[in-house]
């Protein structure tokens, strides 16, 4: 009895990071199960639910296999959220990287690419696996991904020649505006390594095109 008192009281005391969060009655384990396993609409809204865990900085690593897994998805409103919470939880989802920049190649909609890729941008830890991924963006087929490559180029850190050079390419003979823009951009940035960068915000919140 003198056990159980103590170890209530130990339960009650113990701060916020050591209990699991939960959202709308169900806890990150919860949704990351209903991510794997649910039917398409249960998928949907699990990946909504482990969006806004992450906006709320929860900690939640153990769901990121299936985010992972979720990068996958044919269906746009599965993979983009998915890949917008990986974005979302940074460093915490390197081991991601692999589903990321599989997606971000991949996936047949432009904007689960982009969000995939502003995603690695999330991890300058790993940048040599990340730039890879980042200069094939700059030749995808979608100008909504080639611009988000472009801007998820500022944020790895200083940028070698061939990305210099991939990026001029962009803004002497793209097509479209917002793709040189973007291109005028990260090297206006590149050219001033003292200026500290920022983290990448771009992983936009919701499903919103890319």
């Amino acid at each position: 009895m003198r056990f159980a008192s103590l170890l209530l009281l130990a339960l009650a005391a113990a701060p916020a990071w050591a209990q699991e969060a939960s959202h709308e009655g169900r806890t990150v384990s919860e949704w990351a199960a209903l991510l794997d396993g649910g039917d398409a609409e249960a998928r949907a809204e699990a990946a909504d639910a482990l969006c806004e865990l992450a906006w709320r900085r929860v900690r939640m690593t153990h769901a990121v296999p299936a985010l992972s897994r979720a990068l996958g998805e044919p269906a746009r409103a599965v993979a983009l959220v998915a890949a917008q919470t990986l974005g979302r939880l940074g460093e915490a989802a390197a081991a991601a990287l692999p589903a990321l920049v599989a997606a971000s190649a991949d996936h047949p909609e432009p904007d689960v690419r982009a969000a995939a890729l502003r995603a690695l941008a999330q991890v300058p830890s790993r940048r040599d696996e990340v730039l890879p991924a980042l200069l094939r963006g700059l030749a995808d087929a979608s100008g909504g991904v080639r611009a988000g490559a472009c801007r998820a180029l500022d944020h790895v850190g200083s940028l070698p020649p061939e990305a210099i050079a991939r990026l001029v390419d962009r803004l002497a003979h793209d097509p479209l505006p917002g793709v040189r823009g973007s291109a005028a951009y990260t090297l206006g940035r590149a050219r001033r390594p003292s200026r500290a960068r920022r983290p990448a915000g771009a992983a936009g919140r919701g499903v919103g095109r890319a």
